[in-house]
């Protein structure tokens, strides 16, 4: 599904969802801001801090900021990727999310998002494609100039590990069940940018969303391409997967406002 607002104030932005609800999880505004996410699984999260707090008395109610609303926030105000990092940090987060971030300069910045319910385990972090791991290789990139993400964590590997009463609590990789199908597509994504790097183009994008290596190809609901400068995104929906569907061409209106 895609929406379209218009805003009585700032500027116009289109956000690719699923039908039924109220958000979506990517979109690009008229001021050349586009924003991408994924989930990732993670049990920082509201729901495991109330069992930690409260034991057997927990209600078991999430909190914080749905991640869509918060797209809208980074699509209604942000004004570049920069600034749609500090906007996405600066609130607390339902459950676990990576994010993409890109600008029309061209800035791409990464966040991995969990509820940050302990400062001491996982407070939600972004870094660009220049961050390293702790062997010094790129974190989540292959060269200078690309960002690429997948539904693990890159940089918070420990996002939590600790017991509430006799129950284990350990990090992403020990427990959920899409870490090693998340690895597999990030390494396929990382060869296909390193094959041809630097001749992306958005037309690029689109074929190597209808590669099998990169598809679920049991649960595929949209498929979105998104270039800020040109305030252009494609969208496919409808097939599995949904890129095999075709792409459809939206532009939305230049902004001269600030």
């Amino acid at each position: 599904m895609l929406q379209i607002h218009k805003p009585t104030s700032g500027p116009a932005f289109a956000m690719v969802g699923w039908a039924g609800i109220i958000y979506g999880f990517s979109g690009l505004s008229a001021r050349g801001v586009a924003i991408g996410v994924t989930h990732a699984d993670t049990l920082n999260n509201p729901l495991i801090a109330q069992v930690q707090q409260n034991q057997f008395a927990a209600k078991l109610l999430s909190s914080g900021l749905p991640i869509g609303l918060a797209a809208r926030v980074v699509l209604q105000q942000a004004t570049s990727a920069k600034h749609a990092e500090q906007l996405l940090l600066a609130v607390q987060h339902t459950f676990g999310w990576n994010v993409l971030l890109a600008d029309a300069a061209g800035d791409i910045r990464a966040l991995e998002l969990t509820s940050g319910v302990d400062d001491d385990q996982a407070k939600p972090i972004g870094y660009g494609p220049e961050a390293k791991d702790a062997r010094g290789q790129p974190l989540s990139s292959v060269g200078p100039d690309d960002l690429l993400t997948s539904v693990h964590f890159r940089a918070l590997q420990e996002d939590m590990d600790m017991a509430v009463l006799v129950f284990a609590l350990p990090p992403q990789r020990h427990w959920t069940s899409y870490y090693y199908s998340s690895l597999r597509t990030f390494s396929a994504l990382g060869d296909a940018i390193k094959a041809t790097y630097g001749q992306w183009t958005s037309a690029k994008a689109r074929e190597v969303l209808n590669t099998p290596a990169l598809v679920d190809p049991h649960d595929s609901m949209q498929a979105a391409v998104l270039e800020p400068a040109s305030r252009r995104l494609w969208i496919a929906a409808g097939a599995v997967p949904a890129a095999s569907a075709g792409f459809v061409e939206i532009v939305l209106p230049k902004w001269e406002g600030p």
